[in-house]
């Protein structure tokens, strides 16, 4: 009885241990592989709702700790579809992930939201941060002409530190020059595209017609440019570091008239006022032998000159070098991207000039640092918090006069015959001839001092627990801008001489005399200081289910702006409630619409909200049964109508207000004299509202022979109305100025054509031809015109 009680204790004992070595967490060997068997390099393995990850190595195998044999893992790479299996502790365990061939199912970036390239249905284009990395800018806009259909960009000043670039989205639209800029959205915030560089951008989409930007609301019917910036994934850390080193030139250098040809006008002008030449016929050819480049000897050298002033004021080439370091990775719970840079920019004046004071140079550099950070966490399986934080420090030193003044009264207006330096080597300079050099080399220096912070809060909530496909969303973002500007004063030693003087036969015997004195640069004087900041809250619910051939994507979400300034910038605020669907059957055929319901406060109380809408249909005739085949992977037709508005009209703050300034006032008394007061220097007008913008578009998406013969035709026009514009018919009887009308109305009319071809030579030789054309015309239909007493 004894012995069997042993054995009994023994096999529960036996069965126990193995029990629970069955429970305890093991380490899962498997192998990632194709549909065709073979190895997939760098998937991503983790256990579901889990941070641990691993990842496959170069023959496909991972080996994954802690793992128990009730958990499943997810499996995803890219180019592949995602997986989530059972684990299995076996010999040979094997994952199979099946390509994803079809590319037009990616995602892109649209207002708020993500739609698949194929259901997109209203007009945009797409360039991503790596084809932007390729050309030498130091701003962003500066690349669209080149690369995005429906853009175009104008530089207006190149100035390091100071490059400006109006941007405009299928031409200027209207003609209110304060109302044409587009809107710009990095990560879903309206923010300056001017502080981003191209380093941490994943994509930028460019959203060109109505049905695509009414949801912007009176921010929407210039366009709208979404800035998506690039995010970590789950895997081993990534360290990128680039560096680049550039030069810049003078795209156009003007050319100065030489002495010769001075000459010659002035002796002509003196036969025309009936006097004596200025010049005699051995002057003349004098400078017409140092004009054409022959170098003079004995005194001559020291009385004829052919000064080229541009080529003394700027040099041939400046240095431009830029560092980028980009680090990313997390696991399956946190994930991380930080990108930092460093530019610097050297402008085009001559270093023989600026750096003529040792102590000082007073030349123009720009040193910018530009930091970001995207952080992701999924907090709970139900909750994911995301923190994205950008800087940037802007360093200028300039010289105090601009490029306008030197460019213009130092070389554009300098003299040619006149001498850079004297015969014993010092500064030349008179009252005549400033000397271009001089000029440069006693501007002092103006600092600038600018501070850029940039701040973004996520949550997201996953509420299908209560409605599946339900989810919350809450985002506040704060930005604060800061500019500092100090200048600073110096002079050097200038002298002139009587170099014309013909009794002279020997360079010692020249008189010389003092023109400027050196002095040291003084202490910095502020000029100017400027504060101001952005604040955006949004928060809403989106819902997107799968009926079968059904898919319904939807979002209800409110919005508010607000922008606040110490003075130098005026304020604005924005609130706007806001709605999107969108419909698709068996991705084939696709509506899509918005509605913005947005209100300013620059408005009087009753005209304050408008409503904006926008809707699209498309057919994606490439998935009819009837049409499928190889050689056809797009083949897509869209039509959209929408209105969308703009707030931002170039009349001010409150112009619906009468404006009233201080001035003498009025004659008083028998002697007439003038009383100081308060008048009214500008009626307001009640009439003044937001731009509306009213755009139809048709478009048809293709692709080819998979690439071989790809791209895109858009047809548009657009009706813009209720543009600000002066009021030519008011008489001036009224004896008041009156403010601008929302009176005018233009039309804009064109097409867009993206052509594309993919090729490939052998087995590692590909190449890629594309190009396009943007046509648009405007015209003004109604601007409050007098009938003209002549007509032309």
């Amino acid at each position: 009885m004894n012995k069997l009680k042993h054995i009994i204790l023994g096999i529960l004992l036996v069965a126990a241990t193995g029990a629970l070595w069955a429970q305890n967490p093991q380490v899962l060997k498997g192998r990632i592989v194709d549909g065709e068997g073979n190895p997939v390099v760098g998937a991503v393995v983790n256990v579901a709702e889990e941070s641990r990850i691993a990842i496959s190595d170069k023959d496909g195998y991972f080996s994954l700790k802690n793992v128990e044999p009730s958990d499943e893992i997810c499996v995803g790479s890219v180019g592949f579809y995602s997986v989530q299996v059972p684990v299995e502790f076996t010999q040979g365990f094997t994952v199979v992930l099946e390509a994803d061939l079809d590319t037009y199912m990616h995602t892109t970036p649209v207002a708020f939201g993500r739609k698949p390239l194929k259901l997109v249905t209203e007009s945009t284009s797409v360039v991503t941060g790596e084809e932007l990395q390729k050309h030498p800018i130091t701003v962003l806009q500066n690349a669209f002409t080149s690369t995005v259909t429906g853009m175009e960009t104008y530089e207006w000043s190149s100035e390091p530190g100071w490059t400006e670039t109006a941007m405009y989205i299928r031409g200027l639209r209207t003609m209110n020059s304060g109302a044409r800029a587009p809107l710009v959205m990095v990560d879903n915030m309206e923010r300056d595209l001017s502080f981003l560089d191209a380093f941490p951008i994943e994509n930028i989409t460019i959203l060109k017609d109505a049905a695509a930007t009414a949801i912007y609301g009176m921010r929407g019917a210039n366009g709208a440019i979404l800035v998506t910036t690039k995010r970590g994934d789950a895997g081993k850390t990534k360290i990128d570091l680039t560096q680049e080193v550039g030069f810049q030139m003078l795209s156009n250098k003007m050319e100065n008239q030489n002495s010769y040809n001075m000459a010659l006008t002035r002796n002509r002008v003196k036969y025309l006022d009936g006097q004596d030449p200025m010049y005699s016929d051995e002057q003349i050819e004098m400078y017409r032998r140092v004009s054409s480049g022959e170098k003079l000897t004995g005194i001559d050298q020291y009385r004829y000159f052919n000064t080229n002033w541009f080529d003394e004021l700027y040099r041939e080439t400046a240095p431009m070098y830029k560092t980028n370091l980009q680090i990313s990775g997390g696991n399956a719970r946190a994930r991380y991207y930080v990108s930092a840079s460093y530019l610097r920019q050297e402008g085009m004046w001559s270093d023989k000039w600026t750096g003529y004071n040792k102590d000082y140079n007073t030349g123009h550099t720009l040193n910018r640092w530009n930091l970001r950070s995207n952080i992701d966490i999924d907090v709970t399986k139900f909750l994911n918090v995301s923190l994205d934080l950008g800087g940037r420090i802007d360093n200028i030193t300039q010289p105090t006069e601009g490029v306008f003044a030197l460019t213009t009264f130092g070389a554009v207006e300098a003299n040619p015959m006149e001498p850079v330096y004297t015969p014993d080597g010092r500064i030349y300079a008179s009252s005549t001839a400033n000397n271009a050099g001089r000029y440069l080399a006693a501007s002092g220096q103006e600092k600038n001092r600018r501070r850029n912070l940039y701040s973004t809060l996520n949550a997201t909530g996953d509420l299908g627990a209560l409605v599946r496909g339900l989810k919350a969303n809450a985002t506040i973002s704060f930005d604060s801008y800061e500019t500092f500007e100090s200048t600073q004063r110096n002079s050097v030693n200038s002298y002139n001489y009587d170099y014309m003087n013909m009794e002279v036969t020997d360079p010692s015997e020249f008189k010389y005399t003092q023109y400027t004195t050196y002095s040291a640069l003084s202490d910095p004087t502020p000029n100017q200081r400027e504060f101001y900041y952005n604040l955006n809250i949004m928060g809403g619910l989106s819902y997107n289910r799968e009926f079968g051939k059904h898919s319904v994507e939807a979002r209800a979400f409110a919005r508010a702006y607000r922008n606040q300034g110490n003075g130098y910038t005026s304020s604005n605020r924005y609130l706007s409630y806001n709605g999107q669907v969108t419909y698709d059957y068996a991705n084939r055929y696709i509506f899509s619409g918005n509605i913005s319901r947005m209100a300013s406060d620059n408005f009087r109380k009753d005209e304050r909200w408008g409503t904006f809408w926008g809707a699209s249909v498309g057919w994606v005739a490439s998935e009819e049964n009837w049409l499928k085949n190889d050689n056809i992977s797009l083949l897509k037709l869209r039509a959209s109508y929408g209105r969308a508005g703009q707030a931002i009209t170039g009349g001010g703050r409150y112009a619906y207000q009468n404006t009233y300034g201080a001035g003498t006032g009025y004659g008083f008394g028998y002697s007439g004299s003038y009383v100081d007061g308060f008048a009214e220097t500008l009626a307001g007008n009640a009439n003044n509202k937001w731009e509306l913008s009213d755009m139809a578009n048709i478009g048809l998406d293709f692709d080819f022979w998979n690439r071989g013969l790809y791209g895109s035709i858009d047809v548009f026009k657009e009706w813009r109305s209720q543009i600000l514009v002066s009021r030519t018919s008011v008489p001036s009887l009224l004896g008041i100025n009156v403010a601008q009308d929302s009176y005018g109305k233009a039309e804009t009319k064109g097409f867009e054509v993206t052509l594309g071809h993919h090729g490939r030579i052998g087995k590692d030789f590909r190449y890629y031809v594309e190009g396009m054309v943007t046509y648009n015309t405007n015209r003004i239909t109604e601007m409050d015109e007098t009938e003209p007493n002549v007509e032309w």
